[in-house]
C-alpha cells in the first residue's frame, strides 16, 4: 500500500490496487455517539480486465483495529490479519510468510447484503508496503477518532 494522499490508502501492486478514500463523517450532527463512528468512504478497485469504484459505509473502528493490527503484522510478519468492516463492504486478509512477504486476498462488495456484486483478487507486497499505510491511518485516526459511549 502506499501514501495517496492524508485520508487515502492504497495498495498497487503489479496492475491490480485497491485504495479507501476517507471523505467525511456519515452523520454530520449525530445525537448518538454509535452514529458518530460512521464515515463516508469510496474505494477504488482494480484486478485484471475489472475496474471500477464505490462507496462504502466504515465505523472509526474499522480503522482504528485495521493499525493495531498492521502494527503488530510489522512486528510479526508470520502471522495473518484481516480487515472486515461490519456492513461487509470489503475484506482485507494479509497473511505474512515470515521473511517479509505478505499475501493478500481481497473481496470487495458495492453493497451490503444478498444482492451485493463482488470482486475477489490476490495481490503480494513485502513488509516495506506497511509504515506508509500506518501513517495514513493515523492521519485518519486523528481526524475521526473512535467515539467511545
Amino acid at each position: 500500500m502506499e501514501e495517496l494522499d492524508d485520508f487515502t490508502i492504497g495498495l498497487h501492486v503489479g496492475g491490480r490496487s485497491i485504495s479507501i478514500k476517507v471523505i467525511a463523517l456519515l452523520y454530520n450532527n449525530a445525537s448518538s455517539n454509535w452514529d458518530k463512528n460512521w464515515l463516508r468512504t469510496k474505494i477504488s478497485v482494480r484486478a485484471g480486465a475489472f475496474s471500477g469504484t464505490y462507496d462504502a459505509e466504515l465505523t472509526t473502528f474499522d480503522f482504528e483495529n485495521f493499525k493495531q493490527d498492521l502494527d503488530s503484522l510489522y512486528e510479526n510478519l508470520n502471522m495473518e490479519i484481516e480487515f472486515k468492516d461490519l456492513e461487509g463492504y470489503l475484506s482485507i486478509k494479509m497473511k505474512g510468510n515470515g521473511l517479509g512477504n505478505i499475501n493478500v486476498e481481497i473481496q470487495c462488495s458495492d453493497k451490503p447484503g444478498v444482492y451485493a456484486s463482488t470482486l475477489k483478487f490476490e495481490l503480494d507486497f513485502d513488509q516495506t508496503f506497511i509504515k506508509p499505510i500506518v501513517k495514513t491511518l493515523k492521519n485518519i485516526i486523528s481526524k475521526y477518532p473512535v467515539v467511545v459511549y
